[in-house]
């Protein structure tokens, strides 16, 4: 056999010999099949198959593609993707996080059933429909985080397939991922940051924002802040853990702690949320309960929700006249702000808590104030004297 009929047509198997290392002459197979088409190069791309004998190599491609099954166990049934989707969020919905099943289901109402939800799971997990699948989402606007949260999901319903003897193999390692232009920032100008706390003291997490903002801090990090990391005279922070999807994390993303002097106005925020958490701890009584000792709690003690900060900070935004902007990005304005000030990228970086600096050099964006700045200096540059 010198090729593989593969969806009526015929490819090459080619033979390539090589020596090991105790002078023994093996021999390998190999052939190349299509896998799908890349939207984004405009191309089709192959993936390389390669056994010791030509015997293991149509084993191995029968394998992936399903068609040495026909009489196996294996065999899929005709259950539709929607129905194997929805036994599988049911088995792992009461290990998710709030946020996480929302986000699951976003992922599959929105993405995942318009396109293939009907059809016999059997079908629909083939290389070419899911990579029919990327491809329109990619048409449709979706970007690097979106498709890669769809690869996530649909990869764990296969898996959980494949347990189950529904499916045979899971085809995302052959799946190309179409690249798309790299997520744009909208972040606070120093006018908008100053806005922020002005209008700070009238919102419940008002104080949680401001110092999130001027720490420069994950949101995560800033929910994990405890009493004793918060050093009021000082008007300084402790970083070392994080509080994220019902857990106290005791590490930062990186695994660095870092200890930072905040600007002075953000004293007056920090005294404002001690005095609110003890008022809420005196009326609470026996309802209090804040385990972890954390700073920033809700009237009851207990750690601040993720959604709610999320409700407010939208609010917020809107008050500012601001639109597309996380509170996340209040950590991309403060690091642009400070390179501004100090014009040193590294006081940035420890500032972060970034290990590696070109990780702090996406985090600084183009605002007014440095536009104004190489414009006048453009100006000063080419003026003649």
């Amino acid at each position: 056999m010198d090729s593989y009929l593969y969806k009526n047509k015929r490819y090459r198997i080619r033979q390539k010999d090589y020596r090991g290392a105790n002078g023994t002459v093996y021999t390998k197979y190999t052939v190349s099949l299509p896998i799908g088409y890349d939207i984004a190069k405009q191309k089709n791309c192959y993936h390389e198959y390669s056994a010791n004998s030509i015997d293991e190599l149509t084993r191995k491609i029968e394998y992936d593609t399903g068609e040495g099954y026909i009489n196996s166990i294996l065999i899929p049934s005709d259950i539709t993707v929607k129905e194997l989707s929805e036994k599988w969020l049911n088995i792992v919905w009461n290990s998710l996080s709030k946020s996480s099943r929302s986000a699951y289901r976003a992922v599959l109402n929105c993405r995942i059933y318009p396109y293939i939800g009907d059809k016999k799971a059997k079908d629909a997990f083939s290389f070419d429909s899911i990579q029919n699948l990327v491809n329109n989402l990619y048409r449709n606007g979706y970007k690097d985080g979106s498709l890669r949260n769809t690869k996530i999901v649909l990869s764990d319903i296969i898996n959980f397939g494949i347990q189950n003897r529904i499916l045979f193999s899971n085809p995302f390692e052959y799946i190309i991922m179409p690249k798309t232009q790299k997520k744009t920032f909208n972040i606070l100008d120093k006018v908008k940051m100053q806005q922020l706390l002005k209008i700070a003291h009238r919102y419940k997490y008002g104080n949680f924002f401001a110092i999130c903002m001027l720490g420069a801090m994950r949101t995560a990090e800033c929910r994990g802040l405890s009493i004793h990391d918060v050093n009021i005279d000082q008007c300084s922070v402790f970083i070392h853990q994080q509080y994220r999807k019902g857990t106290l994390i005791a590490r930062t993303k990186n695994g660095s702690s870092r200890k930072i002097v905040l600007p002075d106005v953000a004293k007056s925020f920090m005294l404002a949320e001690q005095k609110k958490r003890n008022l809420a701890q005196v009326t609470a009584v026996d309802k209090w309960d804040n385990q972890y000792g954390l700073f920033f709690t809700e009237s009851d003690g207990r750690p601040i929700a993720a959604d709610k900060l999320y409700d407010e900070f939208q609010i917020m935004m809107r008050e500012l006249d601001v639109d597309n902007i996380r509170i996340h990005d209040l950590r991309h304005s403060m690091a642009t702000a400070i390179v501004n000030q100090s014009k040193d990228i590294f006081e940035a970086q420890r500032y972060l808590g970034h290990k590696h600096i070109n990780t702090t050099k996406g985090y600084l964006h183009s605002t007014t104030e440095t536009r104004l700045r190489l414009t006048e200096a453009m100006n000063k540059y080419f003026s003649v004297s």
